[in-house]
C-alpha cells in the first residue's frame, strides 16, 4: 500500500506541475514520462481505455504537422526508448511493427506491464493504455516523433506547416538557446551545439522572422535510420528521445 501511495502521489504532483508550468504543447511531451512514473500503479491494476487520436499536433514556434500516410514497407523492430525531460530520465521497451496497411507500436515499462498500444492505419490513429493514464497520454505527439525521424523529408514536408525538415552536414553548429531576431534579423546566440553523428536532421521555422532556433533536432548514428541508434531533441523543451534498436 505505501508503495502503491507513493507512486500515486508522484505521478499526480508531476501531472499538477504540468497544469501550472507548461504550455500546452509541452504539458504533451512531459505526458510521456509520466508512463514510466506509473508503471507501478499498472502491477495493481489491468484496466485499459480505448481513445481515436487527432491525427495533427501542435509544435514549437506555432508550427504543426499532420500525420502521413503510411510508407509501403515493412519493418519490425524492438528498441530501449530513453525519455528525458530536464533531468529526469526513464526507460521503456517499445516494439514497432509497420506494414503497407498498418502501424503498431507497443510501449513495455520496465517490469513487463504494457503502457500503451498505437494502431495507425494511414488515416485514423488509435490508442488504448492503461485507465490510469487518462488523457494526459497524447498518443499523436509519439507518432509524429516517429513519423519524423523514419519518413522521407521529402514526405513529411508535405504534412508540415510552417516548418521544413532539413539535412544538415556535421560542420553545422545550432542554435538551441538565443534572444529574438533584431530589426536587421541578426541574433545573439546564447548556446549551441554541433552535429556529432553521421546523419543529422533539423527543423526549422519558415515563418518571416523566425529565428534560427531548431524546433528540433534528429542525429542518426547511420545512413539508415531503420538500423540507426536515433536522438531526437526538442532544446526549448529541454525534451530529449532516444530510440536504440535491439538485436
Amino acid at each position: 500500500m505505501f508503495l502503491t501511495s507513493y507512486y500515486y502521489g508522484v505521478a499526480m504532483g508531476q501531472l499538477e506541475e504540468m497544469k501550472i508550468q507548461s504550455p500546452k504543447w509541452l504539458s504533451s511531451f512531459n505526458a510521456i514520462r509520466i508512463c514510466v512514473i506509473l508503471s507501478g500503479l499498472l502491477l495493481l491494476s489491468a484496466c485499459s481505455q480505448s481513445f481515436t487520436r487527432q491525427t495533427c499536433v501542435s509544435l514549437p514556434q506555432d508550427s504543426r504537422y499532420c500525420l502521413a500516410p503510411l510508407l509501403n514497407q515493412t519493418h519490425s523492430m524492438t528498441q530501449k526508448i530513453t525519455i528525458q525531460v530536464g533531468t529526469q530520465q526513464h526507460e521503456l521497451m517499445g516494439q514497432m511493427d509497420m506494414s503497407p496497411n498498418n502501424l503498431t507500436l507497443v510501449g513495455v515499462a520496465p517490469l513487463g506491464q504494457a503502457l500503451f498500444t498505437l494502431n495507425y492505419d494511414g488515416h485514423t490513429l488509435h490508442s488504448e493504455q492503461s485507465i490510469l493514464l487518462g488523457k494526459q497520454f497524447r498518443a499523436e505527439y509519439l507518432m509524429a516523433m516517429l513519423q519524423l525521424i523514419y519518413w522521407p523529408q521529402s514526405e513529411v514536408d508535405h504534412y508540415l506547416q510552417n516548418a521544413q525538415l532539413r539535412t544538415v552536414n556535421k560542420a553545422t553548429r545550432f542554435c538551441t538557446s538565443n534572444k529574438p531576431f533584431s530589426q536587421d534579423k541578426s541574433t545573439d546566440c546564447n548556446k549551441e551545439m554541433q552535429c556529432d553523428a553521421v546523419l543529422c536532421k533539423a527543423l526549422y521555422n519558415t515563418q518571416a522572422g523566425a529565428t534560427e532556433v531548431p524546433i528540433l533536432l534528429i542525429q542518426y548514428s547511420q545512413l539508415s535510420p531503420w538500423n540507426a541508434s536515433v536522438t531526437l531533441s526538442i532544446p526549448t523543451a529541454e525534451f530529449t528521445l532516444t530510440l536504440t534498436p535491439i538485436t
